[in-house]
């Protein structure tokens, strides 16, 4: 299966693009695809979509070594719940021990595993206010 890239700095962005694009095998059959896109209100944008994506890289990395060996391959649903889980208590560890205010940590997220022999995937999506899993959408006031 081809995977296709584009990131292209916006007109308004001078010194950074406030997108993080992540494409990492997270298994032998399982390619984690992220765009994570700072808020443009908050402080240093780019640097919770850089973040966020350093996270998942590196969490994408630890899930294919898991599954080498261990030998087994999680269910496409479970192994994104888990790497929700891990990214989110990750970075709120990171979150703490910067101190960082909210306004430095927005962003949004699609987040998607993907099965390149079974082609079938598993999507989440955080937004500003809302998430969406499984079918049902929560909206919330920060």
């Amino acid at each position: 299966m081809k995977f296709y890239e584009l990131s292209h700095i916006g007109e308004f962005h001078v010194n950074h693009n406030e997108d993080f694009l992540v494409s990492e095998e997270a298994g032998k059959t399982r390619q984690l695809v992220a765009v994570m896109d700072g808020c443009s209100s908050g402080t240093d944008s780019y640097f919770a979509s850089t973040l966020i994506g350093k996270l998942l890289r590196k969490i994408a990395k630890q899930e294919a070594y898991e599954e080498f060996v261990k030998g087994n391959t999680k269910e496409l649903k479970q192994q994104i719940e888990q790497v929700v889980l891990q990214l989110f208590e990750e970075l709120s560890n990171l979150n703490r021990q910067l101190d960082l205010r909210t306004d430095e940590i927005l962003s949004t997220l699609i987040l998607a595993i993907i099965d390149t022999k079974l082609h079938s995937a598993e999507l989440v999506i955080v937004g500003d206010g809302l998430i969406h899993v499984n079918g049902k959408t929560i909206e919330y006031e920060k």
